[in-house]
C-alpha cells in the first residue's frame, strides 16, 4: 500500500471537520490491535512534534498494560478519533488505572485515559524514506530530552516575543 493512501490520526489541536474518516479509523485500530496486529497510518497534526510530524507515517502495536512506562508514546482513542501521545505518568483513582499523556509540542497534559481507551504502543515513525524506533532504550532518554528542550525553547520565544511587543 503507498502511504499517500494511508488514513490519518486525529490531531485534539485540529476540528473533527477535517478528519471525516476519525471515526471509521479508531473503530479499525481497536479492532486490529485487539486481535493482535499492527497497525499503519499516517499522522497529521502538530502535537507531537518534533518526534512525530504531520505526515509521517507511524506503526502501531498492542501493548500490555503491565509493559507500559512513562516516557512510551500510546494510541488511544477518543470521541473524535485516535491521538498519539506520550505517557507522563500513570496514577491509580478509586482502584482505577488513569494515564496521563502529553503532546512533545503540549505545554500541558491530556485529560485522563482509562485503560479501556488505550490501543496500543507507537513502536516506530518513518518519515520520507527514514523509519525511527521508539521502542530502542538507548534512543527513548534522548527523545524526552529533545521533547522537553522543544517545550522549553518555544516557552522562551513566547515570553520573548510577549515582551517585544
Amino acid at each position: 500500500m503507498k502511504s499517500e493512501n494511508l488514513p490519518s490520526v486525529a490531531d485534539p489541536l485540529g476540528s473533527a471537520s477535517e478528519l471525516p474518516h476519525s471515526g471509521l479509523l479508531r473503530e479499525a485500530c481497536a479492532a486490529l490491535l485487539s486481535s493482535g496486529q499492527l497497525v499503519r497510518f499516517r499522522a497529521t497534526g502538530l502535537s507531537m512534534d518534533p518526534t512525530i510530524r504531520d505526515g509521517d507515517v507511524l506503526t502501531v502495536e498492542p501493548v500490555d498494560l503491565n509493559e507500559i512506562r512513562p516516557g512510551e508514546v500510546l494510541l488511544y482513542r477518543t470521541e473524535r478519533g485516535v491521538v498519539a501521545h506520550r505517557l507522563v505518568r500513570y496514577e491509580t483513582v478509586e482502584s482505577q488505572p488513569l494515564y496521563i499523556l502529553r503532546g512533545d509540542a503540549s505545554g500541558t497534559c491530556d485529560p485522563p485515559v482509562c485503560v479501556g481507551e488505550l490501543l496500543g504502543r507507537v513502536t516506530a515513525v518513518r518519515r520520507g524514506h527514514r523509519s525511527r524506533s521508539l521502542t530502542n532504550p538507548w534512543t527513548r532518554p534522548w527523545q524526552i530530552t529533545w521533547a522537553v528542550a522543544y517545550r522549553l525553547a518555544r516557552a522562551v520565544l513566547r515570553r520573548v516575543l510577549r515582551h517585544s511587543l
